[in-house]
């Protein structure tokens, strides 16, 4: 079953930058991640570190091909990765004196045990940046090298990742380049869309087209009971609906934009048409077992999810045909507004491997590391008509759902700023409070407000 990708305007130039979710692992749990610009978040201040004064200076090609060298690099989820290792071994056989030394490292664990490895001054070569919080941390601590001189010697065409190296640059330093790009799509469930006589969702709906089709969806009772709608609990699963048109960002200084995505996420959950956040949270829910069990219609959630549906489709243990189209817009939106997130692949600014660490960048970031993930299910940054037509033909993957990717206008959830990872956590305590309605929404949004700008003013 070939499909051919057809390309339309995949130049969403990944309009503003993260947030996983994002997110995300491989294939596994995402990562939050996310942005888009605006005069509200400041720009992240450069750290003249020992790496960052070297950058000025043209990258000279060291003799990395004469003497072996091992790569060390931390991964997230690496056993479930299958194109990390497909693209080592590759580049081993492109260049015998490389090997490399993987470290697994579960998602849930990944960020702290990263930060302990690095101050503790492991000998590592690559970093996997799981989100924009821990890629702002490495940049500020001075941890990561700055990549553009490397770029410039080698003449790297950035226009390839449609945006995301630009917006992941910091005064003009880059210090990773991105490999994988993640999008926030709809999945449905065909079957008991069919069961209940409602047409599938489309790639041009409103959040209230879809919130109109949770409530007609919503059928039984106790155990029994499914859902029209399931949203993970995380910020992002509702802070997104806020911020796909590129207007704003999930750093402002007034977060009253947010309340039409509250109000109708809270209505819904009110109404019992998707599962409430509380229950979710308690029973520590994921969105692949309630998708799975069918106790849902639709989940809100990125690209990362495919890789489950796939395994489970293959496998032959998924009982109903499933789709997806994109998510759903603003009224004042449109079709192809998208929530994503960029995942950089980084050098520890202290390898005594920086030049053959780069070489390997450069080729997982390629078109031809692009067909390597691809072929694995992974969601690639290059995104030219073979990668996609390899992406699009794997296994088990649905008919019809080519159009999903096609991006107008991207955002992301969490941009990159200095302040990202203490605003991060403001926004998920806030969500939870808002979200278990420990706080009104009103209330909860103004406390919001000032706690991020009590942060943005802290030297």
């Amino acid at each position: 079953m070939k499909k051919r990708y057809l390309k339309k305007t995949m130049g969403v130039l990944l309009s503003l930058l993260l947030t996983g979710s994002l997110l995300t692992a491989c294939g596994g749990q995402p990562a939050a991640s996310e942005s888009t610009e605006n005069n509200s978040t400041k720009p992240a201040e450069t750290v003249q570190t020992e790496s960052t004064v070297q950058g000025d200076a043209e990258a000279e090609v060291e003799d990395w091909e004469s003497e072996p060298v091992v790569l060390k690099a931390t991964i997230v989820d690496y056993a479930t990765c299958g194109y990390f290792e497909e693209a080592m071994t590759k580049f081993t056989q492109m260049h015998p004196n490389v090997t490399f030394e993987p470290i697994d490292i579960l998602n849930s664990d990944y960020i702290e045990k990263v930060t302990t490895m690095m101050a503790g001054g492991e000998d590592i070569d690559l970093i996997y940046s799981k989100n924009n919080q821990q890629y702002m941390t490495l940049v500020s601590n001075g941890q990561v090298e700055d990549l553009m001189p490397y770029i410039e010697r080698d003449g790297v065409d950035l226009s390839i990742y449609s945006g995301a190296a630009e917006k992941l640059s910091i005064n003009n330093q880059l210090y990773g380049l991105p490999f994988r790009n993640d999008l926030w799509l709809l999945f449905y469930n065909k079957d008991l869309f069919d069961k209940a006589g409602v047409s599938y969702p489309t790639d041009n709906m409103t959040w209230d087209d879809w919130a109109k089709m949770c409530q007609t969806l919503t059928s039984g009772t106790g155990t029994e009971k499914v859902y029209g709608g399931y949203l993970q609990n995380w910020p992002a699963s509702v802070q997104n609906m806020a911020i796909q048109d590129g207007k704003h960002t999930t750093i402002e200084t007034d977060y009253g934009f947010m309340e039409d995505a509250y109000q109708r996420v809270l209505d819904l959950q009110d109404a019992g048409y998707i599962m409430d956040y509380s229950t979710i949270s308690t029973g520590s829910l994921h969105y692949t077992g309630t998708f799975f069990n069918q106790q849902v219609a639709t989940v809100y959630q990125g690209t990362w999810f495919i890789t489950y549906l796939l395994e489970e489709t293959n496998a032959g243990t998924l009982p109903f045909e499933w789709g997806m189209v994109k998510a759903p817009h603003t009224s004042d939106g449109q079709e192809g507004d998208a929530v994503g997130a960029a995942f950089p692949m980084c050098v520890n600014s202290k390898s005594k491997n920086k030049e053959a660490a780069w070489q390997f960048i450069k080729f997982l970031c390629s078109e031809e590391g692009a067909e390597i993930m691809a072929a694995n299910g992974a969601l690639p940054a290059v995104r030219t008509d073979k990668v996609m037509e390899i992406y699009l033909n794997q296994d088990g993957f649905p008919e019809g759902c080519e159009s999903a990717f096609d991006v107008t206008q991207l955002s992301f959830e969490v941009p990159v700023h200095e302040k990202s990872g203490t605003i991060g956590t403001i926004l998920n305590e806030e969500n939870s409070l808002i979200m278990t309605k420990s706080l009104s929404l009103d209330d909860g949004l103004k406390e919001l407000t000032e706690r991020v700008n009590e942060a943005l003013n802290e030297e």
